[in-house]
């Protein structure tokens, strides 16, 4: 019996890890299912019937291609479809990585505090781009004798101000205390750290429009004075704002706002299919063994990947 007429229950025991719900659960009984650990990376959709089984075809294809049940593994290096795993290239995000440059340029060549905001649906390359900028700028700052350092902060684990610098001073200071100081000691504290190491510290707020909405712009604005008040050469502080809202800066008062033009803004649209396959053909040679996974089954990873536009969906099949 080929895959697309098996009925749901058989589709879901051909692939244990499905990525849609047999239209045969509630919601409640698929939640129950991901907190028990039987389903690991189980996503609850609401869409019509035949595209939830088309979904459940396509995994159930997938996991009569490739067998993670027995004989050697597939992977030579599964790290390398983590989260967390940060590329050494961003594959389709040049001219974003191109645009960051442009806007923190000024950083390097004059000690001055630059800004921008990212934009763009989930699954776009966001953070990584941000972070993998960091990294790659930094060691540029560095051949031109200018001290830079960086570090990521989500806004959505780390709720309110409080817990933002704490994350920032404790990368200075990793036995810093997590209670006892206000935060304007907190910030104070974060300051004498940038003038002791003489550095430009770039601060990435991930999903900073949790941030805002719990706590307003006072923590962005506190920033933005440092970088008005403190003398290049004693160190300074730049922002990289990331949120998949374009209007996330609407909670921002008009002080805070006027850190940030129209024209440091940096859009991440949702990957086409081409993209998509190019991205997890690269991946494929980073983490699979050679001959284990067909162009064929490449090529149908992009096109479910491609409805979204979502590199993050695409890279969890293959995992």
């Amino acid at each position: 019996m080929p895959p697309d007429s098996w009925p749901p229950s058989m589709l879901y025991r051909a692939c244990p890890r499905a990525i849609a719900v047999p239209e045969r659960w509630s919601r409640p009984q698929a939640k129950q299912k991901k907190r028990s650990g039987t389903v690991r990376h189980l996503r609850i959709v609401s869409r019509p019937f035949g595209l939830r089984r088309q979904r459940l075809c396509a995994a159930a294809a997938f996991a009569s291609t490739v067998s993670f049940r027995s004989g050697p593994s597939v992977f030579k290096d599964q790290g390398k479809l983590s989260f967390d795993y940060l590329p050494d290239k961003m594959v389709h995000r040049e001219q974003q990585t191109q645009r960051l440059f442009s806007l923190l340029r000024p950083i390097v060549e004059a000690g001055t505090s630059s800004n921008a905001f990212l934009y763009g649906p989930v699954g776009t390359g966001k953070t990584h781009t941000a972070k993998r900028f960091c990294l790659d700028f930094k060691r540029h700052a560095s051949e031109s004798d200018r001290a830079v350092d960086w570090d990521l902060v989500n806004c959505r684990q780390r709720m309110g101000d409080d817990a933002v610098l704490l994350k920032l001073i404790q990368h200075f200071d990793t036995h810093f205390p997590e209670r006892g100081f206000s935060i304007a000691e907190k910030m104070e504290t974060l300051r004498r750290h940038l003038e002791k190491h003489k550095l430009h510290f770039i601060v990435i707020l991930d999903e900073v429009d949790a941030l805002l909405k719990k706590s307003g712009a006072d923590l962005i604005y506190s920033f933005a004075r440092i970088a008005e008040e403190t003398i290049a050469a004693k160190g300074n502080i730049s922002m990289i704002l990331i949120s998949q809202r374009s209007n996330a800066l609407e909670y921002m008062d008009r002080a805070a706002l006027s850190t940030f033009r129209r024209s440091n803004v940096v859009e991440f649209p949702k990957y086409d299919r081409k993209e998509l396959r190019d991205i997890v053909a690269v991946r494929v040679l980073l983490a699979m063994h050679p001959g284990t996974v067909g162009d064929d089954l490449v090529d149908l990873i992009a096109d479910l990947g491609s409805e979204f536009g979502d590199a993050r969906y695409a890279i969890e099949l293959l995992e």
